[in-house]
């Protein structure tokens, strides 16, 4: 019998895939590229599946075929491309963040970098097994790591500015400076005594009341230098607590005395004495005169 022989071309669908992660401007992507055999591209899209190593899964479609720069699974950025939202960490109230290790996308179970798998369908599949991009010196991967502010200081000592405190005298005036709302805090008073800075224009001195090592019944004298007067002067103190915190504060001195210093001090007695020898030189002056115009011997 006759033979009759055809010849039949079969074209096998195939989807080759290239696909990379990596990190950029701290944020993680992944770079993909799909070449279609045996199938014509015009009009098709993409489907993503990310596979944890637990078996978890998330899956994106309607992608383009090619795509340079696609986000790494969980991760958000602003308009300029800045990381906002990276999957594994969550952001705290403070600003800061913390990890959250029970997020296949970004961690392993052992807490390690996430190993994942991406299967990439059109029609025919293809599946490449990625690591979360790993942190560099020049790209984490990972949101900032910012320091929180640290908490007001509620424990500590709390010393207060003391202002315009009046001066009008040249001997040492007391200055209790704690009686201002100043605080030892809630762990007390250590036994450091009250620290201080002498100030420009005269010189400041300790009392603690006989109790060397309690700083509670301590009290300032402040002297103003000599001939000085109608100024402004300052200095500042420091309170220890009993773990050794301590707290800063400034005392401005309103220097307005009544009088000179030496007018306060021995040459003051000096002047008078000699308006008395004065007075009474004349006084006497005064009698013999008197005397002579009566006659008398």
């Amino acid at each position: 019998g006759d033979t009759a022989s055809a010849a039949v071309t079969v074209t096998l669908k195939r989807l080759i895939l290239t696909l990379n992660a990596f990190c950029e401007n701290d944020v993680p992507y992944i770079s993909y590229g799909i070449k279609l055999q045996g199938i014509d591209p015009s009009g098709e899209t993409a489907m993503l599946t990310w596979t944890g190593a637990g078996g978890e899964t998330e899956i994106e479609t309607g992608l383009v075929l090619s795509n340079t720069h696609h986000l790494w699974v969980g991760t958000q950025v602003d308009g300029s491309g800045n990381g906002t939202v990276w999957p594994g960490w969550n952001e705290l109230s403070d600003g800061t963040w913390e990890e959250v290790y029970t997020d296949w996308r970004r961690w392993n179970p052992d807490q390690s970098d996430a190993t994942v798998t991406v299967t990439v369908s059109v029609n025919p599949t293809s599946s490449v097994t990625v690591q979360y991009p790993p942190a560099t010196a020049v790209c984490s991967a990972n949101p900032p790591q910012n320091t929180p502010a640290p908490p007001p200081n509620v424990n500590g000592p709390i010393a207060t500015d003391n202002l315009n405190v009046p001066i009008t005298s040249y001997s040492p005036t007391v200055i209790n400076v704690l009686s201002n709302g100043d605080s030892f805090g809630a762990n007390g008073a250590g036994t450091v005594e009250i620290l201080f800075t002498q100030p420009a224009n005269g010189t400041v001195a300790l009392d603690d009341g006989g109790t060397p090592n309690d700083p509670t019944d301590d009290v300032l004298l402040y002297a103003p230098n000599a001939d000085v007067n109608n100024i402004t002067d300052s200095f500042t103190y420091t309170i220890t607590d009993a773990l050794g915190n301590t707290s800063t504060a400034t005392v401005t001195l309103d220097v307005n005395c009544a009088s000179t210093q030496r007018s306060d001090s021995g040459d003051a007695l000096g002047t008078f004495s000699i308006m008395m020898m004065m007075f009474l030189t004349l006084m006497s002056g005064l009698y013999f005169v008197r005397k002579e115009e009566r006659g008398e011997a």
